[in-house]
Formats: C-alpha cells, structure tokens, sequence
C-alpha cells in the first residue's frame, strides 16, 4: 500500500504508477499528496485525459476507499462521474443520518 490510510492493493498501485501522466496525476493528488486539491488549488482536467482503462481503474481506486470518509475522495466519485458509486454513497449518507446524536 501506497499509504496506511487508503486501501491501495499494489497491482492498481503500478497501474497508476506506469500510466498515462494522466493516471499518474489522478494517483499523486489524490492518494499521495492530497493536500492541492483539498485546498482546491489543483486543476482536475485531468481526469477527463483518462482513457476507459485508466478511468475504470481510477473509480476502483474511489470506491475501495469511500467508506474512509475523505471528502476529497467522495467528491472524486462525483467528477469521475461514477454511477457505480451511487449506491454506496447512499448507504454512507443514510448510515450517517441514522447515527445522529441530538
């Protein structure tokens, strides 16, 4: 794993690692250094450069670690554009709503 806090298997760490500048954008500002797009200070054009591959690989990437809660990441599922997520973003949404404290 790339990083504790992400769910990283290495086979789609190297894919990222030897992709497209691309993918390898996406990997970098998105589970390495995250701090630019948390700030908003990183210009996300290219996860539109992604090829279906490296997209498909890219929304793998998202969902294994949509559950960790980083808002980054969520708002990443909504610029890929990923109609698989949908569901577990749902859930997340109706787990949190079900487990308020007033």
């Amino acid at each position: 794993m790339a990083n504790e806090r992400y769910d990283i298997p290495a086979k789609l760490k190297r894919a990222c690692q030897s992709g497209s500048v691309a993918l390898q954008s996406f990997y970098r500002n998105f589970f390495v250094d995250e701090m630019g797009v948390l700030r908003g200070e990183v210009d996300l054009r290219f996860l539109r450069e992604l090829g279906p591959d490296e997209s498909a690989v890219a929304k793998d990437l998202v969902r294994r670690n949509l559950s960790r809660g980083y808002t980054h990441i969520i708002q990443c599922a909504g610029d890929l554009e990923d109609q698989e997520a949908i569901h577990q973003l749902r859930a997340m949404l109706a787990n949190a709503q079900g487990n308020r404290i007033f």
